[in-house]
């Protein structure tokens, strides 16, 4: 990691894709993906338009959605050599993780679960990534 490393990160229309990411200080901006897997790590991640897909986040403030559905998510749990080494880089709070505090834009209601994003069961979850 160098000092020109992100702030931000823009991912638009991917479809079956896997997207690795180490920690970023600010935010991720997840549009129009489809049938995807994400493992990233952020301050902040806003889902827009999305479908069918998987999060495995670390995430200081609480997931967005918007427009999107059977959108799961777990904690983050990818491992690498220097991961450590970048949180530190980033400032990234490495013990705070809101990973399954999501807000729904578009399912307002108090008393009720979002119908669009849920827990990735443990028997769904993917436990070690071959990258």
């Amino acid at each position: 990691m160098n000092n020109n490393a992100p702030l931000a990160i823009h991912i638009n229309k991917l479809k079956n894709c896997r997207v690795f990411c180490g920690p970023v200080p600010g935010s991720v901006f997840i549009r129009e993906c489809t049938n995807c897997t994400f493992v990233l790590a952020c301050q902040q991640l806003r889902i827009h338009s999305t479908v069918n897909t998987h999060f495995y986040i670390h995430v200081t403030s609480k997931a967005i959605v918007e427009d999107s559905y059977n959108v799961k998510f777990a904690p983050y749990n990818w491992k690498y050599d220097g991961l450590e080494e970048h949180y530190a880089l980033t400032g990234l709070n490495r013990h705070r993780n809101n990973w399954d505090k999501v807000d729904d834009f578009n399912w307002l209601a108090a008393d009720a679960h979002s119908p669009n994003w849920s827990i990735l069961e443990d028997s769904e979850q993917i436990s070690s990534w071959d990258v």
